[in-house]
Parts: C-alpha cells; structure tokens; sequence
C-alpha cells in the first residue's frame, strides 16, 4: 500500500492520461478534485491550455 501511494497512483495517472491525445492547447476541467492528482498530471501535458478543478472542501474532511 505505501508503494502505490508513493508511486503506482501517478504510473496510473499517467496511464489514464496517455489515451488522450494532447495537442497542448486544451482546456481541462475536473470536478470534485480531491487531492488533485488527474487535473495536475493533465496541467504537465498542456502548455498554451488551462486546467481548472472545483472541490467543496471543509475542514471537518481533514479533521483527524
């Protein structure tokens, strides 16, 4: 389980990100981002583009 934290969730990202084809002036929107991990891997892939997520976030999530 720490492995793929540290490192198989972004192998697998970067999977599911390789079947688009990138032309690096799209415009990206993910919402309910979470910790972000698709919209940031998808901003690495576009240059001229934008990337956008929208979360609703309380702190009560994070609340140990």
């Amino acid at each position: 389980m720490l492995g793929y934290s540290l490192y198989g969730k972004y192998r697998h990202r970067d999977k599911m990100l390789n079947f688009v084809t990138w032309s690096g002036n799209e415009q990206v929107l993910e919402i309910l981002t979470g910790l972000e991990l698709l919209m940031i891997g998808a901003a690495h892939k576009i240059i001229n583009g934008k990337s956008v997520g929208i979360d609703i976030w309380n702190v009560e999530d994070y609340a140990l």
